[in-house]
């Protein structure tokens, strides 16, 4: 099991402080094995830890459109159903995590 933490300003040009971020996840760790990720924007700065077995190259999904993103740790069951799906409704898929289908069925 991951972790997942952040922050969220109302003003979309506040810069986040990625090293308060950082010790945040630092103290999130359980494990030396563990590795962390962190997602940052105006506005929003996001960091998640786990198992490398869970690790993803990046914890964010888009939809087609970016308009929608979605930091999840998760792990689908219907996974290939619901991209199936998504693909025949004219979804494209630039990745196989789970993120970026939670982002597509979404939008």
């Amino acid at each position: 099991m991951g972790a997942i933490i952040g922050r969220f300003s109302f003003d979309p040009d506040e810069i986040l402080a990625r090293a308060v971020l950082e010790r945040m996840l630092d103290a999130s760790i359980r494990r030396p094995t563990d590795v962390r990720n962190v997602f940052a924007a105006p506005g929003v700065a996001l960091g998640w830890c786990g198992a490398a077995r869970e690790h993803t190259a990046s914890p964010v999904g888009l939809s087609d459109r970016h308009t929608v993103r979605v930091f999840a740790d998760s792990h689908l069951t219907n996974a290939g159903e619901l991209r199936a799906e998504l693909e025949c409704a004219g979804h494209r898929f630039h990745a196989r995590t789970d993120q970026e289908l939670i982002a597509h069925a979404y939008d």
